[in-house]
C-alpha cells in the first residue's frame, strides 16, 4: 500500500507541475489533489524537492532501462529508443520546459539531472559502437564524430518540445512525428547499405501495421 501511495503522489505532482509549473506548485496543491493531508505527502516525500528527485529518477531509469537492453537485435531498438523519448517528454513536460527554474531553484537536482544525461550519451554511445560491430552504421570518420551525433540529438530532444510550446500551433512542423522524422534524419545519413536496408524494411513494416490496424 505505501508503494502505491508514493506512485500516486508522484504521478498527480507529476500532473500538477505539467500543469502549474514547479516553482508554482506546493505540496498543498498536491495533497488537496489527492484529497488526504499534506503530512501524508511528507510521510512518504519530506520536501517537494525530494518529490522532484523522485520523478527525474524515475523518467532516467525509464529510458536508462532501454538504452542498456543487452538484447539488442536491429534497428528497431534505436526507434524504441525514441519512441520512449517521446513518451518521457509528454509525461513529464515540467522538466523539458521549466529547466532554467530547474537549475535556479533546485542545483542538487540539476546536478544529478547532468549526471544522467552524461550517463545517456555513454550509454547510447555503447549503442552506436554495436550498429557499427553489425555493420549497420559507417565507421566514424573521424574521432568524436559520432559523440557529436549524439549530442545533437539529445539537444533536439531537449529543445523540441519548447520550441512546440512558445508556437503553441497545431502546424504539422511542431508535431510529434515531424520531432520523431527530425531524429531519423539526422541518424539515416550514417546507415551503410545494410543498415539502410534493415531500416527501410522496418518501417515498411511499421507502416503496414497501422494500416491494417486502421
Amino acid at each position: 500500500m505505501s508503494s502505491d501511495t508514493k506512485e500516486r503522489i508522484l504521478d498527480k505532482a507529476t500532473e500538477l507541475f505539467n500543469e502549474q509549473g514547479i516553482t508554482n506548485t506546493s505540496i498543498r496543491n498536491i495533497a488537496d489533489a489527492l484529497e488526504i493531508s499534506p503530512g501524508n505527502i511528507t510521510y512518504h516525500f519530506k520536501s517537494k524537492e525530494e518529490i522532484v528527485q523522485h520523478i527525474q529518477e524515475r523518467n532516467f531509469q525509464s529510458i536508462q532501462s532501454v538504452l542498456a537492453q543487452s538484447e539488442r537485435v536491429g534497428l528497431e531498438h534505436f526507434d524504441k529508443i525514441l519512441d520512449t523519448v517521446m513518451i518521457q517528454q509528454q509525461r513529464s513536460r515540467c522538466f523539458f520546459s521549466d529547466t532554467m527554474d530547474l537549475v535556479r531553484n533546485y542545483p542538487s537536482i540539476a546536478q544529478k539531472l547532468a549526471q544522467n544525461i552524461t550517463k545517456n550519451l555513454k550509454t547510447a554511445r555503447v549503442l552506436f559502437d554495436y550498429y557499427i560491430g553489425r555493420g549497420l552504421l559507417k565507421p566514424e570518420r573521424t574521432e568524436g564524430a559520432y559523440d557529436q551525433l549524439i549530442h545533437s540529438i539529445l539537444l533536439v530532444c531537449i529543445s523540441w518540445l519548447k520550441h512546440q510550446t512558445v508556437m503553441a500551433t497545431n502546424d504539422v512542423h511542431f508535431s510529434e512525428e515531424y520531432f520523431l522524422g527530425m531524429l531519423r534524419s539526422m541518424f539515416i545519413p550514417h546507415l551503410t547499405e545494410k543498415g539502410l536496408k534493415e531500416y527501410e524494411a522496418l518501417h515498411r513494416e511499421k507502416a503496414s501495421t497501422n494500416d491494417h490496424k486502421v
